[in-house]
């Protein structure tokens, strides 16, 4: 540790790492920019997760701790109002594909929500 409590960077002078009390290695913003700047994020990479957490919990896709079918209206319907808020957001400004994408994805889960809705007796 050095005078004031804070981590000392016994790394040597400009390497990048200071060493944690307990382990871990504290890296300086210039070496974990690129990690993180190698990775491409699409607009799918977005949409993907709420799709997918949504068709989960219309029990269209099997619960991954149980393998079982679920309904869990009030969480597909958190999903899909992401999703929602996404396109309202994005509007103008995707391109073709990624339009499509939103919005076959807001159309099947619609579908499914009302199927779900029946399945279940109402929400």
């Amino acid at each position: 540790m050095g005078d004031h409590g804070a981590p000392e960077n016994r790394g040597g002078r400009g390497s990048g790492e200071i060493p944690l009390p307990g382990g871990g290695v504290l890296r300086t913003p210039a070496e974990t920019e690129h990690d993180f700047g190698s990775t491409e994020v699409r607009f799918a990479d977005v949409v993907q997760p709420f799709w997918l957490m949504a068709l989960v919990a219309l029990g269209v896709v099997p619960h991954p701790d149980s393998g079982q079918p679920q309904i869990d209206l009030a969480r597909a319907r958190e999903a899909i109002a992401v999703l929602e808020l996404l396109r309202a957001k994005t509007s103008g400004h995707l391109d073709d594909a990624e339009q499509r994408l939103l919005d076959q994805a807001l159309y099947e889960l619609r579908m499914n929500y009302l199927g779900a809705q029946d399945r279940s007796g109402g929400a």
